[in-house]
């Protein structure tokens, strides 16, 4: 596909593609330099968000209706996984208050 194939709408769709990868690499940064791990666990989670939206929009412009799917089912073991690193995070906390009393 050339740019004189391609309409303004995916045009559009592919300027907004790389402004969300632009704005994961610095949400990558953030989780890099991060020292706590609550912050690390939800910069991670953004990306994971700006993965699934990547894969949206390559979906909306490759009009291919199956890479929703696989965004859903990113989306939801995403998720997933952010609510297990809270809560190994949250009950390392609490056996580290306990060790000290």
């Amino acid at each position: 596909m050339t740019y004189a194939d391609m309409s303004w709408f995916q045009m559009f769709i592919f300027c907004a593609m790389g402004a969300q990868t632009l704005a994961m690499v610095i949400t990558l940064f953030q989780a890099m330099i991060a020292k706590a791990a609550p912050t690390r666990i939800m910069a991670l989670d953004i990306v994971s968000i700006h993965i699934v939206s990547l894969i949206i929009m390559y979906s909306i412009a490759a009009k291919r209706a199956l890479f929703l799917d696989v965004a859903l089912a990113l989306a939801l073991v995403a998720f997933i996984g952010t609510l297990a690193l809270i809560r190994y995070v949250l009950l390392n906390r609490q056996k580290g208050e306990a060790g000290d009393a």
